[in-house]
């Protein structure tokens, strides 16, 4: 045998070792994906959005998130309708998301092990062909994604694939081409999918510039114009049918996010420079597909990349990141970054073992040490979150059910935060964002003065009152934060007609949940001295007197003096919350004065009547109790702890038919509650 032939073999043999040892281990990689993907099982409240429209869909009630009313909140027209074709067959939509999820995600482990062999088609160690997905695997944020419910893990495919097909027929001479189709897919899955074909039809003029042969200039035109006719035809289509069936050639939560400003721009860079912190070693890993495109000599498929990458993140900071955290924006581009990394990693290794040969494995330490970086840095930033979105999730889905038990057919709420409560409420919601509101999002109001740390800008108090929603939630129970909360405080209809309505989630009397309720009337007007010139700033300083009470009532205190002086009369709310740091500093005397004077500007106050009502309890005024808690039952049925007090005043009069009554009907609302069910025992042993 020939010496020639010796070697020719030789590489035909490394050839498949590298490929079945590569087949190998990205089948392992996979499996603990997997696993790192069911170790954040949760569902994004946000999904829960995408469920409804679903939910009517399937019912025959159109694509609408309110019956009636066709607004195009969801941005991922292919993951919704991808979800309805089995929740139509019966399947649990929230499940299948999910399952759906976890194939996505494997599957564009294996995209990006092919766009590995793209990028570098010499015989090389396998594990140099699974940097990349060994990374991806490692990244919590990815794995905490694609769980979701929501469509990142399609989106995060669609491109590896898209990015994929254009590497690979660019080049090539055939008369159809499936990246145009892949990329009219990515564009129906997100928005930014026609951002990105754009990027990569200018990729193909910046190659059609630079090419010096005339036929081949002609070629690549002739295949950017079909490319471009192909994504166009279906593309025209969809808008014409949004046009037709929305209104709009974008989707409404383009109208109700949008915006470029100074504020969106720090927004933005914070975003990526936190993701940086968390994934590129505070921004140090970006060098590296410069020394890659040098090594390799300007080479075109990894400047596409490079372009790609830098293109794509200027794009999310200039709209200011991700209103939700663990880097969702940076997902679909996540294992692009890690292919230059993988191929820098594999230009050290050939340098290092060109000329210190003995030392080259110090690359697969590296190696090591990133991936352990890539998973142990964000990791419990990312559980931090999971935790509190399932918190979220499970809170507003009691709150949905409960609402749901209390509406009829003509119920309307108004929320802030809209996923869940909306699923499970079943009923009209109003968005307050805007996302699903098309009134919102196109004629916003404006309100000089007020702060919020939500990215979401746009508000409408005066349309959102004008609807005389039954119910108004905030997802921080009582406490106003985004800017569309606080604007309803400025409103005197909100103020007079809407008040803290306490309830029990899951029938728990340990879990009470807030929300405000439309009353029947307005305050008497012997309550009603309103102060028409308001300072919006009242707000804002009660927002954070409210943050503080816990850990620093002084503080607090010293914001609510602010809130004091600005704030419009009619606002029991900041007397309560003055009456609670008081508390905190057991100065009970101011305390009681301040709960006193938010029942003498509204007498609906929970917190206020509970508290006075068990202070005279203790006194053994049982007279002042009933009164107190009489009137709280009254205005709040459905607070478990009223009734039961009640009871322990009516028992202290000696009423005890009364107190029976009472005590059942506490029990009846919250079925644990302990201390009714002893004053009920306690009557019958009498």
């Amino acid at each position: 045998m020939t010496k020639k032939k010796k070697q020719q073999e030789k590489i035909i043999s490394s050839t498949i070792n590298q490929k079945k040892f590569g087949i190998a281990g990205l089948i392992i990689l996979s499996i603990i994906f997997i696993y790192h993907i069911e170790s954040f099982k949760f569902v994004q409240d946000d999904s829960f959005i995408t469920f409804r429209y679903i939910k009517n869909f399937i019912a025959g009630n159109g694509l609408v998130f309110n019956i009636g009313e066709r607004v195009e909140g969801y941005t991922t027209f292919l993951w919704t309708i991808l979800l309805a074709l089995p929740a139509k067959l019966g399947f649990d939509i929230i499940t299948t998301s999910q399952y759906l999820g976890v194939f996505f995600g494997i599957a564009t482990l294996f995209i990006t092990y092919l766009l590995s062999i793209k990028l570098n088609v010499q015989v090389r160690p396998f594990i140099f062909n699974l940097i990349a997905v060994l990374l991806f695997t490692a990244s919590s944020a990815a794995a905490y994604w694609f769980i979701s419910g929501m469509e990142t893990a399609f989106f995060t495919f669609l491109t590896a694939l898209s990015m994929f097909l254009f590497l690979q027929e660019k080049n090539q001479t055939k008369k159809f081409y499936y990246t145009p189709v892949t990329f009219f897919l990515l564009s129906l899955t997100r928005p930014e999918g026609m951002f990105l074909l754009g990027l990569s039809i200018i990729f193909l003029l910046y190659e059609l510039v630079t090419l010096k042969e005339r036929i081949k200039q002609i070629q690549l035109f002739k295949k950017i114009l079909l490319w471009v006719i192909i994504y166009l035809v279906p593309t025209g289509i969809f808008m014409g049918w949004r046009l037709s069936y929305y209104g709009y050639l974008f989707p409404n939560t383009y109208y109700a996010k949008a915006g470029i400003s100074v504020e969106y721009f720090k927004a933005g860079l914070d975003y990526f420079i936190k993701f940086a912190e968390n994934y590129l070693l505070w921004g140090a890993l970006l060098i590296l597909p410069f020394y890659l495109l040098i090594k390799r000599k300007w080479n075109n498929d990894l400047l596409y990349c490079t372009y790609i990458i830098i293109a794509y993140s200027a794009y999310i900071i200039i709209v200011g990141g991700d209103v939700l955290a663990a880097f969702r924006f940076f997902i679909p581009i996540l294992p692009i970054i890690y292919l230059l990394i993988q191929e820098s990693f594999y230009e050290l290794y050939k340098l290092i073992e060109a000329k210190y040969s003995q030392i080259k494995y110090i690359v697969y330490a590296l190696i090591v040490l990133l991936t352990y970086y890539t998973y142990a840095t964000p990791k419990d930033y990312v559980r931090r979150y999971q935790m509190l979105e399932n918190g979220l999730v499970e809170k507003m889905k009691w709150y949905g059910l409960w609402i749901k038990s209390k509406s009829n057919p003509n119920t309307v709420i108004a929320a802030s935060t809209i996923g869940a409560i909306s699923y499970y409420s079943e009923v009209t919601l109003i968005d307050m964002l805007g996302l699903t509101d098309e009134t919102i999002a196109h004629k916003p109001e404006k309100i000089f003065g007020l702060t919020s740390g939500w990215k979401e800008r746009n508000y409408n108090a005066t349309y959102v009152l004008s609807r005389k929603p039954d119910w108004i939630c905030f997802s921080t129970g009582y406490k106003p934060s985004a800017f569309a909360e606080r604007a309803l405080f400025l409103k005197k209809e909100f103020r007079q007609l809407y008040y803290p309505y306490y309830f029990h989630l899951n029938g728990n009397i340990n879990d009470i949940g807030i929300i405000y309720k439309r009353a029947s009337g307005p305050l008497p007007d012997s309550l009603q001295v309103v102060d028409e010139d308001i300072n919006p700033d009242f707000i804002n300083n009660f927002y954070e007197g409210v943050n503080r009470i816990d850990r620093w009532p002084n503080d607090a205190l010293e914001y609510f003096q602010k809130s004091l002086r600005q704030a419009p009369k009619d606002f029991p709310l900041l007397y309560e919350a003055i009456a609670r740091a008081y508390m905190r500093l057991e100065r009970y005397n101011e305390a009681i004065q301040y709960y006193e004077k938010a029942i003498s500007i509204d007498p609906r106050m929970v917190e206020s009547r509970n508290f006075l009502g068990y202070l005279a309890l203790q006194r053994k005024d049982f007279e002042t109790a009933k009164r107190h808690f009489e009137a709280l039952t009254y205005y709040d049925p459905d607070y478990s702890i009223g009734w039961t007090l009640l009871g322990h005043a009516y028992s202290g009069l000696n009423d005890l038919e009364k107190a029976k009554q009472a005590y059942s009907m506490a029990l009846k609302i919250t079925p644990n509650n302990s201390e009714a069910a002893g004053g009920l025992r306690q009557i019958g042993s009498k």
